[in-house]
Protein backbone atom coordinates (compact mmCIF):
# COMPACT_ATOMS: atom_id res chain seq x y z
CA UNK A 1 0.00 0.00 0.00
CA UNK A 2 1.61 3.24 -1.13
CA UNK A 3 0.09 5.52 1.49
CA UNK A 4 1.19 3.33 4.38
CA UNK A 5 4.75 3.34 2.99
CA UNK A 6 4.81 7.01 2.05
CA UNK A 7 8.23 7.59 3.67
CA UNK A 8 7.71 11.20 4.66
CA UNK A 9 5.55 12.18 1.69
CA UNK A 10 2.41 14.14 2.42
CA UNK A 11 -0.83 14.62 0.57
CA UNK A 12 -0.65 16.98 -2.38
CA UNK A 13 -3.69 19.08 -1.58
CA UNK A 14 -3.25 21.82 -4.13
CA UNK A 15 -3.04 24.87 -1.94
CA UNK A 16 -2.01 26.11 1.44
CA UNK A 17 -4.29 26.81 4.32
CA UNK A 18 -4.74 30.50 4.96
CA UNK A 19 -6.94 32.79 6.98
CA UNK A 20 -9.55 35.09 5.58
CA UNK A 21 -10.35 35.76 1.96
CA UNK A 22 -12.69 32.76 1.73
CA UNK A 23 -16.33 33.04 0.91
CA UNK A 24 -18.99 32.09 3.42
CA UNK A 25 -20.24 29.58 0.85
CA UNK A 26 -17.01 27.59 1.05
CA UNK A 27 -16.91 27.74 4.85
CA UNK A 28 -20.46 26.51 4.86
CA UNK A 29 -19.44 23.67 2.54
CA UNK A 30 -16.61 22.67 4.91
CA UNK A 31 -19.00 22.57 7.86
CA UNK A 32 -21.48 20.44 5.92
CA UNK A 33 -18.79 17.83 5.20
CA UNK A 34 -18.06 17.07 8.89
CA UNK A 35 -18.99 13.47 9.82
CA UNK A 36 -19.33 12.48 6.14
CA UNK A 37 -17.57 9.40 4.73
CA UNK A 38 -15.09 9.96 1.90
CA UNK A 39 -12.96 7.88 -0.43
CA UNK A 40 -9.76 9.88 -0.95
CA UNK A 41 -8.11 8.98 -4.27
CA UNK A 42 -4.73 7.29 -3.84
CA UNK A 43 -3.31 9.83 -6.29
CA UNK A 44 -3.65 12.49 -3.55
CA UNK A 45 -0.69 10.74 -1.88
CA UNK A 46 1.37 10.26 -5.03
CA UNK A 47 0.27 6.63 -5.43
CA UNK A 48 -0.28 5.75 -9.08
CA UNK A 49 -2.55 2.76 -8.33
CA UNK A 50 -6.28 3.08 -8.84
CA UNK A 51 -8.52 3.14 -5.81
CA UNK A 52 -9.11 5.23 -2.74
CA UNK A 53 -8.54 5.38 1.00
CA UNK A 54 -11.67 5.31 3.20
CA UNK A 55 -12.05 7.90 5.90
CA UNK A 56 -14.34 10.34 7.65
CA UNK A 57 -14.25 14.14 7.79
CA UNK A 58 -13.68 15.04 11.44
CA UNK A 59 -13.15 18.82 11.48
CA UNK A 60 -13.65 21.96 9.40
CA UNK A 61 -11.60 25.13 9.49
CA UNK A 62 -12.25 27.89 7.00
CA UNK A 63 -12.19 26.31 3.56
CA UNK A 64 -10.44 23.12 4.69
CA UNK A 65 -11.52 19.85 6.28
CA UNK A 66 -9.62 17.20 8.19
CA UNK A 67 -9.96 13.57 7.11
CA UNK A 68 -9.29 10.68 9.53
CA UNK A 69 -8.32 7.58 7.56
CA UNK A 70 -9.72 4.20 8.62
CA UNK A 71 -6.63 2.19 7.67
CA UNK A 72 -3.96 3.89 9.78
CA UNK A 73 -5.82 6.52 11.84
CA UNK A 74 -3.74 9.34 10.30
CA UNK A 75 -5.34 12.76 9.83
CA UNK A 76 -4.77 15.10 6.87
CA UNK A 77 -6.21 18.47 5.86
CA UNK A 78 -7.65 19.05 2.37
CA UNK A 79 -9.57 21.86 0.65
CA UNK A 80 -13.30 21.31 1.17
CA UNK A 81 -14.12 21.95 -2.48
CA UNK A 82 -11.99 18.94 -3.45
CA UNK A 83 -13.23 16.68 -0.67
CA UNK A 84 -16.87 17.19 -1.71
CA UNK A 85 -16.06 15.15 -4.84
CA UNK A 86 -14.88 12.21 -2.70
CA UNK A 87 -18.13 11.66 -0.77
CA UNK A 88 -19.30 8.05 -0.64
CA UNK A 89 -22.80 6.71 -0.24
CA UNK A 90 -23.53 5.24 3.15
CA UNK A 91 -25.00 1.98 4.31
CA UNK A 92 -27.76 2.40 6.88
CA UNK A 93 -25.56 1.01 9.66
CA UNK A 94 -22.42 3.05 8.90
CA UNK A 95 -20.95 4.78 11.95
CA UNK A 96 -20.05 8.40 11.25
CA UNK A 97 -18.43 9.17 14.57
CA UNK A 98 -14.64 9.67 14.43
CA UNK A 99 -12.62 7.07 16.27
CA UNK A 100 -10.52 8.38 19.17
CA UNK A 101 -6.80 8.20 18.53
CA UNK A 102 -3.54 9.63 19.72
CA UNK A 103 -2.08 10.16 16.26
CA UNK A 104 -0.48 13.36 15.12
CA UNK A 105 -2.36 15.70 12.84
CA UNK A 106 -0.67 16.56 9.54
CA UNK A 107 -1.42 19.39 7.19
CA UNK A 108 -1.23 18.56 3.54
CA UNK A 109 1.33 20.26 1.36
CA UNK A 110 2.13 20.33 -2.30
CA UNK A 111 5.58 18.80 -1.73
CA UNK A 112 5.91 15.12 -2.56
Amino acid sequence: DGRADRGGRTAACGGKRGKGGGSSTRRSLASRLVKRRVGTPKSEFGVEALGSYAGVVTRASGMHVQVLFDEDQQRYWFPADRVQHWLVSLDAGDDLQPRPSKTRTRRCSTAL
